[in-house]
């Protein structure tokens, strides 16, 4: 392996490594995409050169060349929650095998954040775009993104043209209810939102509800869907003196907020008070928690978004848009039991 001239004082260039591996630097760039036809002998020399010089590929130099970044871009609401945290795993697990990079970007809840936060993907000439229940409208994604690969999660509104990759979030709204309703509880709070996913769930809600007969005892209150608004909201609720034996959230986060307010207040869970969640996140399986609640695979949504992203950015034909929805569980555990007479 040769010595690359002028080391000193300046990043290592692809020409840097392939003057140091006795390659060309087509040779480089073929071997950084793993493509097959770079003889093994070739790959190794390039490899060695990269972590003699502590080499980093420049992806958005390469874009700036290539047809296709090898880079996806995904935009989440709130990196607070750890469901999008698990939708990540699955999309960097995917992009892993393919080779890609993953960039990451936020709203943060802010009036703007969204279309901030797309608009910074695409200057960085991502391949595609994955967007996290993203609460912008559908004709708004639309034209932020042009004829650019887009994969949609928890929304099942979506535009024909772009893929979704969501769970059957009325379904497990009607498991939910199904199960409290099981257990003998009629008088039953819902805890709503304004979360992209939540007003599926609300339409699961209402045809259990409507199902069981129980239409005028149960009781609905707005929340944000956070710790704070589940807690916040079951203070206010109790400070009326109204009375409920289960309380439904739109998602665990929320969940755990409510759990905190009832055994502050000490009310006891199930005994006096069941609770029921949505995601099935790792923290309520916890003993602190033992949160019955349905199950997401969040993960497997991340890895079929990005696999959908992908497969439509390195396609040389117009793929058709697939929606794939994926099946809850119900996941009982100790939050919730028999209704207190």
């Amino acid at each position: 392996m040769k010595e690359p001239r002028n080391r000193l004082r300046r990043a290592p260039t692809i020409l840097d490594v392939a003057e140091a591996a006795g390659v060309s630097k087509s040779v480089v760039s073929r071997a950084l995409r793993g493509e097959a036809k770079v003889s093994k002998e070739a790959a190794a020399a390039v490899q060695k050169a990269i972590k003699q010089l502590r080499y980093q590929p420049n992806f958005v130099a390469r874009s700036l060349k290539e047809r296709i970044s090898p880079v996806i871009g995904v935009v989440t609401g709130d990196l607070r929650n750890p469901y999008y945290v698990d939708i990540l795993d699955g999309v960097y697990s995917s992009a892993d095998k393919q080779k890609y990079k993953v960039i990451v970007a936020s709203g943060h809840g802010v009036p703007g954040g969204e279309e901030a936060a797309i608009r910074s993907l695409i200057e960085f000439r991502v391949a595609g775009l994955i967007l996290a229940s993203p609460n912008l409208e559908m004709k708004e994604i639309q034209a932020l993104a042009g004829d650019l690969p887009v994969a949609i999660e928890g929304r099942h509104d979506a535009l024909e043209k772009f893929d979704v990759v969501t769970s059957d979030d009325r379904l497990g709204g009607q498991m939910a209810i199904e199960h409290l309703v099981n257990f003998g509880h009629k008088k039953i709070l819902i805890l709503t939102d304004s979360s992209p996913g939540s007003s599926e769930r609300q339409k699961g809600f209402d045809a259990a509800i409507r199902s069981a007969g129980i239409t005028k005892s149960v009781l609905r209150r707005k929340c944000e869907p956070t710790t704070d608004g589940g807690h916040s909201a079951i203070e206010l609720i109790l400070r009326e003196n109204i009375a409920f034996t289960a309380v439904v959230c739109s998602n665990d986060v929320t969940a755990c907020g409510v759990l905190a307010a009832l055994s502050e207040e000490g009310l006891r869970v199930p005994r006096d008070i069941s609770v029921t969640g949505f995601d099935d996140i790792d923290l309520v399986s916890m003993r602190q928690f033992d949160l019955t609640t349905i199950r997401q695979d969040r993960t497997e949504i991340g890895k079929l978004a990005f696999d959908a992203v992908y497969k439509r950015a390195n396609s040389v034909t117009k793929i058709k848009s697939k929606r794939t929805i994926l099946e809850p569980r119900l996941i009982i555990r100790g939050s919730s039991g028999q209704a207190k007479n």
